[in-house]
């Protein structure tokens, strides 16, 4: 909604919160005095800064405590964007709200907020839900690889599981590159759609129906299924989304079009030049994954759920990985119309069912078959790696750039560092937790390096050869044979 259209429902949205107004005469900015407890200091403040919001808490047209220029009503952890670090009347800041599920306002119109009741981070601690999460993921931003895991110890001294293995697309090298980091899962978000609505979601019950499973990908971009003139690229954001903490650079984990019947297909559509080209502008970098991937995750990762999005090369603890079947787990699930834009009803059908949720609000129901059999992808070096997700180097660099291993079976990091190339946010005074950095260095393997055909051009500058009795076979030249070195 653009602020012409939200100026004249000012009354209305200002008398919706009128129980807690009433004992609030003055109409002040704010609707918790516990954010007294830790206000902001305008020494803090920045220009193009994103803050999060810490209470209940007034957005206004200009900054003047009066009820005719109430627009709204930001909630804990919505975020927005300082314009101005010049403070007006001793109290508000001018900022564009940058992410709020619970207001439809335009990012590209300005408001203004009292300063001191935003903050760098969240209002709520992790650290209680982060030390009682049962599982992780790994992202390898790499070979564009996602893996969940449940976790057997809190020292690295030990095999956590793989419980799902799955497809992703990042952003481009560059700008939109995805940045790496260790991050917690703070909230999710069902059929989530940028503030501004150039990228609607993928179900809203004022909307069009989305495209059927049978239609393309240009389908989702069709005027047909667009609710607005400026809207684009419908269900960018596909049905769950991840947001994460800290310094996460609007860089979200989400689903993407399309409908759980059309498994990776979506993802493949838009990966290589494609990759995050339709997703939100201020995502640039989001990790895309199908529907049903995002809805398991979904349903498996809490709030609190450790992220580490990693650059790493990939090998085994154990490469016959005999305690790992490569049959597919199966689960059900039932996408429901419930909770659009909010913390949504999840998928899972017998709870689904357990809920009473009555089949008219039903969009779907599947069985999603979940891949629990890690394989680690082989890394090739150099300049054709961004032009390949099945390289395990989307971004192109050099073997002499990789630090360490990711054993993908056991979920563990050995001597692993960041390449100094690539972003980072995340925590920024600790690259991993403990439970993924075993004290003691582990023995391992690396997957075999692919050959080429004697003839070929690259046999020509191929270093290394394995030799099968009288066969020579020639290794890739941009794949290297050996295990590296643990610091």
């Amino acid at each position: 909604m653009s602020l012409s259209r939200c100026i004249p429902v000012a009354f209305s949205l200002f008398f919706v919160t009128s129980v807690q107004a009433e004992r609030l005469s003055d109409f002040p900015s704010v609707f918790n005095e516990q954010a007294e407890q830790r206000p902001m200091s305008p020494y803090y403040l920045k220009d193009g800064q994103q803050l999060f919001v810490q209470t209940d808490l007034t957005l206004r047209s200009q900054p003047i405590a009066r009820p005719d220029t109430v627009v709204g009503i930001l909630k804990p952890s919505d975020v927005v964007r300082v314009l101005s670090t010049d403070i007006a009347n001793g109290d508000y800041v001018r900022v564009q709200v940058v992410d709020s599920p619970s207001l439809s306002v335009s990012s590209a119109d300005d408001f203004f907020v009292a300063y001191k009741y935003l903050h760098l981070t969240p209002p709520h601690s992790l650290g209680e839900a982060a030390l009682s999460s049962d599982y992780f993921i790994i992202q390898n931003v790499a070979t564009e690889k996602l893996r969940l895991y449940k976790k057997s110890c809190e020292d690295g001294n030990c095999r956590h599981r793989m419980i799902m293995q799955a497809e992703t697309v990042v952003g481009e090298r560059g700008r939109s590159e995805t940045q790496l980091g260790y991050y917690h899962l703070y909230r999710w978000r069902k059929f989530y759609e940028d503030i501004a609505g150039h990228y609607p979601a993928w179900y809203h019950p004022d909307y069009p129906m989305p495209p059927s499973a049978d239609e393309g990908i240009l389908a989702w971009d069709n005027d047909e299924y667009l609710p607005t003139a400026n809207a684009s690229w419908r269900g960018a954001f596909g049905w769950y989304t991840a947001i994460v903490v800290p310094n996460h650079g609007s860089q979200w984990t989400h689903g993407t079009y399309g409908w759980g019947a059309n498994k990776n297909k979506m993802i493949e559509a838009v990966r290589g030049a494609f990759a995050n080209m339709f997703s939100d502008p201020r995502s640039n970098g989001c990790t895309r994954v199908n529907n049903e991937v995002i809805a398991y995750l979904r349903q498996m990762a809490s709030v609190g759920t450790p992220i580490l999005k990693v650059y790493a090369l990939e090998g085994y603890r154990d490469i016959s990985r005999d305690s790992y079947s490569e049959n597919p787990g199966q689960w059900d699930y039932i996408l429901t119309k419930n909770g659009s834009r909010r913390n949504g009803q999840l998928s899972d059908r017998a709870q689904v069912i357990a809920d009473g949720t009555p089949q008219d609000e039903w969009l779907e129901e599947g069985t999603f078959q979940v891949n629990q059999y890690p394989e680690a992808e082989v890394f090739l070096e150099g300049s054709q790696g961004a032009e390949s997700s099945r390289n395990g180097n989307v971004y192109a660099l050099d073997y002499a750039d990789m630090t360490g291993v990711y054993l993908v079976d056991d979920g563990l990091l050995l001597g692993y560092q960041h390449p100094s190339q690539l972003k980072v946010g995340g925590h920024r005074h600790r690259l991993l937790p403990e439970f993924v950095t075993p004290t003691e260095v582990t023995d391992f393997e690396m997957p075999r390096c692919p050959t080429v055909r004697a003839d070929s051009h690259l046999a020509s500058r191929a270093t290394h050869v394995y030799r099968r009795g009288r066969r020579t076979e020639y290794v890739h030249p941009r794949c290297h044979p050996f295990k590296p070195e643990i610091q």
